[in-house]
């Protein structure tokens, strides 16, 4: 299209009368958007005034006005159109328009109404009142989509809202709304819905740390005549949330009325786990930067809370509390001597590297994704605040935590991980922190099995290594975040390339990609060669242990002889010679090597329990001799190609063993006796 407006002066115009003469449509509005798109970017302002009225005509009559709901994909590209739009564009057509269609169609025009209001570029604090109206009375029905929409609409509406006053009238209606202005919401999924739209407000473009501070003591003091009526803990909860992000923005103080009720809430026998977790999560968004001292008076309730969650170790909700809690504590402890001197009991549950409180895999399984993410924190501001107290002991299991949340399966949790991660590598110290990191993920590597996804994906059931198995994508994003340290000296970067050479060639990363290292190497702004020269007897050193290779090494050193096969194989042929060389090699027999390449435990030569299995009965109990439609070799070739498949998918196959004799065991074991013996003869 844009090739087709630059081929003339003229085009553009020309086009823009065109869409004016065909039949209207909604669809005409994608085309009009990128023409209107294509002048704003030439700067063309003229003909932009001059195509806007009829387009906008049309957008009011033929979208706004639809009986069915429009395609997202039309009602994003409109904004192209909408951001030209003035007030009396909004006050003469847009405005009327849609206050008719919602009361006409409102479950068919409402997620049209929220990209119109975040497609303008206009302040709408002058239009509050009437929009937050006909939003607001979508509340009370009962379908969920329709009240999501509501809710989201309301963010809309408050990004485009500069005026403190104007935010105030918006959460004041929907304050109004939840206590049944607009008729009684009878379901808690409705109220929940509600307090939803108040926290998206809190997304508002209202600027000045005065101003916020005001605006946010004002809806706090909303919230707190709601919390202290409400009784259903999934709505208390979801409104702790929602008044976390208003929390955020005490720049100043935390109000006094707040304080209060954070200590007495605490305490409420009526408070359940879930609604203290939320209430400590309330306090940890409102206690930041200059109002951090202002928590000094909770300190001995907040250790009281992680005291409780070490004599609980086996409640996860109860723990949950105690993460929360240190959260804050962790904040509190730097703000004097006084604070730290409280810490005691506090410091003693964290340290304990027996005990693992908080970073235990148990506990970690079982938790959501805010406590996930509350462990991220914690753990960053102990390794950020505290290395004298972090010794390498004590540290580990925390950095096998963020391990573990950088590979959860929840992308908010990684997400989150990632972010903080970043940040610490980001600092002074951040090899250190790096090469732990690595060093984590190795051993979370090593206990990894390689599943194809095309076996994974089709499979139903939920075997123990299904429930472990982490994706091949997610497992390389980690390697490569924790393997990169921004403008890291040389020596440095190469202990990183060196440490992550291994683990980044695991099975399930080379086959998302098999140039991870060489991609880690680069982003350390090191030559992959030049490094293999400098590092040589280092990087061949796991290739030569004279012991069975891992597919991970073997990936590796397969990649060092792509990089550099002149550098590389030379020393590598000296020793496989030096290997073979070995004279008492050439006594081996084949039977000597197969039992050799056979794990301890298991018999080389299984003719005899070959043997023995043809005689048991009770393998065969249900495969007939004689069958009409399969021979009884082909039921037989049936079974084991089914073991097969199952093995192949990650399924836990049970092996039936024979019933045998105290004479037959004893032929068994002095056979594991005699190929025990010959193989530790050929390992020596």
């Amino acid at each position: 299209m844009v090739h087709v407006f630059k081929s003339g002066d003229k085009v553009p115009e020309e086009y823009g009368q065109m869409l004016q003469n065909v039949e209207p449509s909604m669809f005409v509005l994608s085309a009009a958007s990128v023409l209107m798109k294509y002048l704003y970017n030439k700067r063309n302002q003229d003909l932009i005034t001059k195509l806007k009225g009829p387009f906008l005509e049309i957008f009011v009559k033929h979208l706004l006005g639809s009986r069915t709901k429009p395609q997202i994909q039309l009602l994003v590209s409109c904004k192209d159109i909408l951001r030209h739009c003035s007030h009396d564009d909004m006050k003469g057509q847009i405005l009327p328009a849609a206050q008719k269609s919602m009361l006409r169609n409102p479950e068919v025009i409402l997620e049209s109404v929220d990209y119109l209001m975040s497609g303008l570029s206009l302040d709408l604090g002058q239009y509050v009142t009437d929009l937050s109206k006909i939003i607001g009375s979508q509340f009370g029905s009962k379908e969920e989509n329709t009240r999501q929409e509501a809710a989201h609409a309301f963010k809309s509406l408050a990004e485009q809202c500069s005026d403190h006053e104007a935010v105030e009238k918006i959460v004041t209606h929907l304050f109004a709304v939840l206590n049944g202005s607009e008729g009684k919401l009878s379901m808690a999924d409705q109220r929940i819905s509600v307090l939803q739209a108040i926290g998206n407000v809190s997304k508002n473009a209202v600027s000045g740390a005065n101003t916020l501070q005001n605006l946010s003591t004002n809806v706090s003091e909303n919230f707190l005549t709601l919390l202290q009526s409400e009784v259903h803990e999934g709505t208390l909860v979801h409104a702790l949330q929602m008044l976390s992000l208003w929390c955020t923005k005490f720049y100043t103080c935390v109000p006094d009325k707040l304080i209060l009720w954070f200590k007495k809430a605490l305490s409420l026998k009526t408070s359940t786990s879930a609604v203290r977790n939320a209430y400590l999560q309330c306090m940890n968004a409102a206690f930041q930067g200059d109002t951090i001292p202002q928590a000094v008076d909770l300190i001995p309730m907040l250790i009281q809370t992680v005291t409780k969650a070490s004599g609980q170790a086996n409640q996860s909700n109860i723990v949950a509390e105690g993460v929360t809690a240190s959260c804050l504590l962790v904040k509190l402890s730097l703000v004097d001597i006084q604070a730290e001197s409280k810490m005691g009991p506090f410091w003693s549950v964290v340290l304990d590297a027996q005990k693992q409180l908080f970073i235990n895999d148990k506990f970690l399984s079982q938790v959501g994704d805010d406590v996930l993410m509350n462990v991220v924190t914690l753990s960053e501001r102990l390794i950020l605040e505290y290395p004298q107290k972090m010794t390498e002991k004590i540290s580990k299991p925390y950095y096998g935590a963020l391990i573990y949340c950088l590979t959860h399966k929840s992308r908010p949790v990684r997400h989150h991980t990632e972010l903080t991660i970043k940040r610490l590598l980001s600092l002074l110290g951040g090899t250190s922190i790096s090469l732990a990191l690595i060093a984590e993920c190795e051993e979370l590597l090593s206990n990894q099995k390689f599943i194809e996804p095309e076996l994974f994906d089709t499979e139903k059931e939920s075997t123990v290594e299904q429930l472990k198995y982490i994706k091949p994508i997610i497992l390389t994003r980690a390697v490569m975040t924790v393997s990169y340290v921004e403008k890291a000296d040389v020596k440095d970067a190469e202990a990183i390339a060196k440490a992550s050479l291994v683990p980044a060639h695991h099975p399930c990363i080379v086959y998302e990609n098999k140039d991870t290292w060489t991609e880690i190497v680069a982003k350390l702004k090191l030559d992959c060669k030049n490094f293999v020269r400098k590092h040589l007897s280092e990087c061949l050193k796991f290739v030569m242990t004279g012991k069975d290779l891992s597919e991970s090494s073997k990936n590796a050193f397969s990649c060092l002889v792509r990089i550099a096969p002149d550098i590389v194989l030379p020393p590598m042929i000296q020793y496989v010679s030096r290997l073979l060389g070995n004279a008492e090699l050439t006594v081996i027999t084949r039977e000597e090597y197969g039992i050799f390449l056979t794990p301890s435990g298991e018999l080389f030569d299984k003719s005899m329990l070959e043997k023995f299995e043809k005689n048991d009965d009770s393998k065969q109990a249900n495969i007939k001799r004689e069958n009409k439609l399969y021979s009884y070799a082909e039921q037989m070739a049936e079974i084991e190609l089914r073991k097969e498949l199952d093995k192949k998918k990650g399924r836990s196959v049970k092996e039936t063993k024979p019933k045998l004799t105290k004479k037959q065991e004893e032929m068994l074991e002095a056979q594991r006796e005699k190929e025990s013996k010959i193989r530790s003869r050929l390992t020596e």
